[in-house]
């Protein structure tokens, strides 16, 4: 099974990171219904995160719920697991613990496309 990534990055910002990012990954998923389409949100500000999750206040109170749930369902409680002993991957965690289909939050997003929300604690 070949994977594709691919990433997007600039450490300053308003350079359309946010944008380019979403805009790139829901048309590739749409292009691409039969692939399972990951988004990882690694800024603190969680931009992309509230976009996916139903954009303006929905969006942000949707990425609230998953940064306090029991184990951060975000990219924050990946890397806890991960500095918990886990670092060999052994046993690597179930597939939703972490990742969200962001079609549950916002219809306009295809449902092949997964996210591991951003956390102001990165």
């Amino acid at each position: 099974m070949s994977i594709k990534v691919y990433a997007f990055y600039n450490n300053k910002g308003g350079v359309g990171k946010t944008t380019l990012c979403s805009n790139a990954s829901i048309l590739y998923a749409e292009n691409n219904p039969e692939t399972q389409i990951l988004v990882i949100d690694m800024c603190p500000q969680a931009n992309i995160s509230q976009f996916l999750l139903g954009g303006g206040k929905e969006g942000y109170e949707n990425n609230q719920k998953l940064q306090v749930a029991y184990s951060r369902r975000n990219v924050v409680g990946f890397v806890d697991w991960i500095l918990n002993g886990n670092s060999e991957f052994k046993s690597l965690p179930k597939n939703s613990t972490y990742k969200v289909r962001a079609s549950l939050y916002n219809e306009s997003i295809p449902e092949n496309m997964y996210l591991i929300a951003g956390d102001s604690f990165l």
